[in-house]
């Protein structure tokens, strides 16, 4: 997904989406420290239009074995990429610099933790908000699935 490159990249957040978002209310009465989260992402983009997007999917849990899904989030966060022809290779695959993809990860992922917390209002997982999340570590552990 990325590459090393010395031309710097033009980008700016055009919209940001929540594409879906549920919560099931526990049967039973549960712990807010013992909920945690479960992060996903993926990216895409049209070279057409100098669009990159990224979805992040977080889904609220509780419990580590076997856990319970109580909430789910998925949004789209999509950046407009100056002369981002150069970023599309032809097999449809993009190459963005580390710094580039860490910077919009960042950005989205804050956005759509915003987001979780003001839908989350009024039940258990507003009060276990998102955590912070060092965006070049949420990269690499992509890398490494």
């Amino acid at each position: 997904m990325s590459k090393e490159q010395s031309n710097p990249i033009s980008f700016g957040l055009e919209s940001f989406e929540v594409l879906s978002y549920s919560f099931e209310k526990p049967e039973k009465k549960i712990r807010k420290d013992r909920i945690g989260y479960n992060i996903q992402f993926r990216t895409g983009g049209n070279p057409d239009q100098e669009q990159f997007w990224i979805d992040i999917k977080a889904t609220g849990q509780y419990g580590k074995q076997d856990p319970i899904v109580l909430g789910e989030i998925v949004t789209r966060s999509v950046f407009y990429l100056e002369d981002s022809e150069q970023l599309f290779n032809e097999d449809g695959t993009i190459t963005i610099p580390d710094q580039v993809i860490t910077t919009l990860l960042s950005i989205s992922y804050s956005t759509t933790r915003g987001a979780f917390a003001t839908k989350a209002e009024g039940n258990i997982l507003s009060e276990a908000i998102m955590p912070l999340v060092e965006p070049k570590k949420l990269l690499e552990s992509s890398q490494s699935e």
